[in-house]
């Protein structure tokens, strides 16, 4: 599992292969990647260059296995064309990047799994976003164990809240469920037996 620490330096690591293919010849993305395809290659995350129109740039083979694609099929490929929904998704990057905003994290699904993904600008010579780095992590483990964490606490709750011989509330159940009935709403009536057992 990937600690927050460790997405935000997968996020830094994107922001430095961007600033490294940053400045790219005045033909465009493609023009300079073969220098740096290779800076890419061996990153232990899944990484992507992609350009204005929406086309794979540079894609490494941790995201090309991600996506269940080859890097040769995936190079030069429209993103939309390989990923539902990625066309609305990189629209609105774009945007945030060409507004000067930092691009925010998304969690996407995506064949079962969730992945936390990292967006970078890139820049051309004249300062115009011209592309955007992404970084992918999967982030299904995390979402498991935190679903595993609230069904523990909601059961410890539980066995807190109950008798372990009867299975009856106890005390603290009692006050749980007495101060959840008192509650400003709509007038119920509230009827309370109390028993005492010799």
């Amino acid at each position: 599992m990937i600690a927050a620490d460790e997405a935000d330096i997968c996020a830094l690591i994107g922001r430095g292969i961007a600033s490294c293919v940053e400045r790219f010849p005045a033909d465009g993305l493609a023009a300079g990647t073969s220098v740096h395809a290779y800076l890419v290659a061996s990153l232990p995350v899944a990484f992507c260059l992609i350009d204005r129109q929406a086309r794979f740039v540079i894609v490494n083979d941790a995201m090309a296995r991600i996506l269940g694609q080859s890097v040769n099929d995936l190079t030069g490929s429209v993103v939309s064309d390989r990923i539902v929904g990625a066309r609305e998704l990189l629209e609105k990057c774009f945007v945030e990047a060409d507004g000067c905003a930092t691009v925010r994290r998304r969690i996407v699904p995506w064949q079962g799994r969730l992945y936390r993904l990292s967006f970078s600008p890139v820049t051309g010579h004249c300062g115009d976003i011209q592309g955007l780095t992404v970084v992918a992590l999967d982030q299904s483990g995390r979402a498991r164990f935190k679903r595993r964490m609230r069904d523990g606490r909601r059961r410890l709750a539980s066995i807190a809240q109950s008798d372990d011989l009867t299975g009856i509330l106890n005390r603290r159940g009692l006050d749980f469920k007495l101060g959840r009935m008192m509650r400003p709403g709509p007038e119920r009536p509230v009827a309370l037996l109390v028993v005492d057992i010799v």
